[in-house]
């Protein structure tokens, strides 16, 4: 036999014993006058301490026939024959041939009417483990022999029973193993029967095993807040509370951004010590402004041995920033050094940069000059200084820093993008713009597409429109929002002839896009141009079989239908907008246009002050004002 399978054989032979240990720890009541039986006894217990658990096996028999009325012998011998049965599964035949045998001489104890059960359900006898099952509540009633035979029913004949459940739980309560045993099984019918099962076990051992039980139902019932009180009480009462409950606590305490109660249970985060407990109370401490205790978590998070690499520049901008907050501005410098994250750095000093008065600029800038001189990485903190600057809108300052950071740090750290816009937004620099714009990996959008959305969002839309229309032309293929937000642009610029000359390029690479089809569609309504109605109808038709429920594509063809003198049609396709609230100027201006035309003067003006009421829509607004005043003539 292989060292291997000794050492799995003696683990589970230990683990028997230990579960047995109030039956067979005993000694075995031999006659007086039989000493062959107590020698072959005893030779088999030194086997089993040698490993030999073959020779132990042929002892124990020969000590059993010396004294066949000792249940004792018989008990050890089925015990050690059920351990050895993972690498030999044939001695299942042989426990339920021994089985019977003691059956049969009325020589058995409930636990070896167990061990024969298993072995006839390990042969599919299913009756027979039905029959030994039985018979071992018959022989000692007790809570493991009635849960065992409930998981036996219900793997093999259920549904189980659940008055065997009851009938084990009015035995007496002796073991919190079994207690909690039978309250798991109960909780997969009835949940608050099992709650009541484990609090009247708590209640009666106060012990931890039981709590966790509790912690796990209430995680269930969505009712953790109760757990966490126990926990709490067993806490404050100075009660055993293992660690990974106080981490529970911690973790659910975090969740419920209970920041308060995790400060008062500073000393357990200390004490457990973990890089992610102490988290938890570092962001508390920031999240309620005390400082000196964020401070303190942060230093004891430093020097925690499972802060990985990865983590640990992101957490020492953090604690820079609590430093930054509570106006200790040189260990601020140290830590954002000791960071050097330069994308959080630039995120933590736009939110500084956010208060506008004089002081808090001088502060910045003073911190941004010492972090620039103590700084070896000269390309980073002059990228901070020139980001910083600008948000300070101190655009010369701003340009000279980034004019100092070399152009391979800018593309190395994916900054090409950002340091082109601070350069437009400082000077206007386009060219020196579009020579880092060029710098870029190719698979990015062009630089005519990154101007153009610029200018777009600058609200220049004289230079949006100028090279968002070169993008268009250098690629035909373009994305379909290029296309869209180009054709808005023409139409502010009041070049509605490109505008649909664009869409309807668009239409041709994007034939099912209803964004596309909804614009083109109310453009041709909006601005009258009769000849392409029927076409207008036809995409508006379609774009509603892509999307039956936007209310834009109905209102859409609604607006084309009054455009097209067909006002009940044009009714009938607000119909969808109208099941809900209406919410947007142009499509109550819309609603009160087509009821005019009804003959429906009341409800006309009662949309007419809906869409000025909701003023979302400068030029919806507008015209139903003018049609409000001319009603009112």
């Amino acid at each position: 036999m292989n060292k291997y399978l000794i050492i799995i054989i003696a683990y589970f032979i230990i683990g028997c014993s230990a579960i047995q240990k109030d039956k067979l720890e005993k000694t075995p009541e031999f006659q007086e006058d039989n000493s062959q039986a107590v020698m072959y006894f005893s030779m088999a217990e030194t086997a089993i301490q040698q490993n030999d658990f073959g020779t132990a096996i042929e002892l124990y028999k020969r000590a059993d026939k010396a004294s066949p009325g000792n249940i004792y012998i018989k008990e050890k011998l089925l015990n050690l024959l059920r351990q050895l049965i993972f690498i030999n599964p044939i001695l299942n035949e042989e426990i339920v041939k021994l089985g019977e045998k003691y059956r049969s001489q009325n020589l058995f104890t409930s636990q070896m009417l167990i061990i024969i059960a298993d072995s006839h359900i390990k042969l599919k006898d299913i009756q027979k483990a039905d029959e030994f099952l039985k018979l071992a509540i018959e022989t000692e009633p007790s809570m493991e022999s009635y849960s065992l035979y409930y998981s036996f029913q219900k793997d093999y004949n259920p549904p189980a029973d659940t008055t065997l459940l009851n009938s084990a739980l009015k035995l007496p309560w002796e073991k919190t193993e079994s207690v909690i045993k039978i309250a798991q099984m109960v909780q997969e019918y009835d949940i608050e029967k099992a709650l009541s099962i484990l609090q009247e076990a708590y209640k009666k051992w106060d012990d931890e095993k039981s709590l966790q039980s509790i912690l796990i139902i209430y995680e269930d019932k969505k009712e953790i807040e109760k757990g966490l009180k126990l926990v709490e009480e067993r806490l404050e009462d100075q009660k055993p509370v293992p660690d990974f409950m106080k981490i529970y606590l911690i973790e659910k305490l975090f969740a419920f951004q209970n920041y308060e109660e995790i400060i008062e249970l500073k000393d357990i985060c200390f004490e457990i010590d973990t890089n992610q407990i102490l988290r938890y109370l570092f962001f508390s401490a920031a999240n309620l402004e005390k400082y000196d205790l964020a401070i303190s978590a942060g230093k004891a998070i430093e020097k925690a041995p499972d802060l990985t690499d990865e983590m640990k520049p992101s957490f020492l901008a953090y604690l820079g920033d609590i430093y930054y907050l509570s106006k200790q501005d040189k260990e601020a410098v140290e830590y954002f050094i000791k960071s050097n994250e330069l994308k959080l750095l630039m995120g933590l000093f736009r939110e500084y940069t956010a208060k506008e008065d004089d002081q808090t600029k001088q502060r910045i800038i003073k911190i941004l000059d010492s972090f620039i001189e103590q700084n070896p990485d000269k390309d980073l903190a002059n990228f901070l200084a020139g980001f910083t600057y600008m948000n300070l809108e101190l655009n010369d300052e701003s340009e000279n820093y980034f004019n100092l950071v070399s152009a391979d740090f800018i593309k190395e750290n994916g900054l090409l993008n950002t340091t082109a816009e601070a350069y437009l937004t400082n000077s206007g620099n386009t060219s020196k713009a579009v020579e880092l714009l060029e710098l870029r990996d190719e698979q990015e959008s062009g630089v005519n597409e990154f101007l153009g959305f610029y200018f777009y969002l600058e609200n220049s839309d004289s230079l949006s429109f100028y090279y968002l229309y070169r993008a268009l032309k250098e690629n035909p293929q373009a994305e379909v929002d290029l296309f869209l937000v180009t054709s808005i642009v023409a139409e502010k610029l009041g070049k509605i002839e490109d505008m649909i000359l664009i869409l309807e390029d668009a239409i041709q690479l994007y034939p099912q896009s209803p964004d596309v089809l909804n614009t083109l569609g109310y453009s041709i309504a909006k601005y009258e141009i009769k000849e392409k109605y029927e076409d207008a109808e036809e995409m508006l038709q379609k774009a509603l079989q892509i999307e039956s429920e936007n209310n834009h594509i109905w209102d859409s063809l609604a607006w084309l239908y009054f455009k097209m003198d067909k006002y009940e049609q044009a009714l009938q396709a607000m119909e969808k907008p109208l099941e809900q609230e209406i919410k947007l100027s142009e499509l109550a201006y819309h609603l009160g246009e087509i009821y005019l035309k009804l003959d429906q003067k009341e409800r006309a003006l009662e949309y007419l002050k809906i869409a000025i009421d909701l003023a979302n829509d400068e030029k919806s607004v507008e015209l139903s004002k003018k049609l409000l005043e001319e009603l009112n003539k």
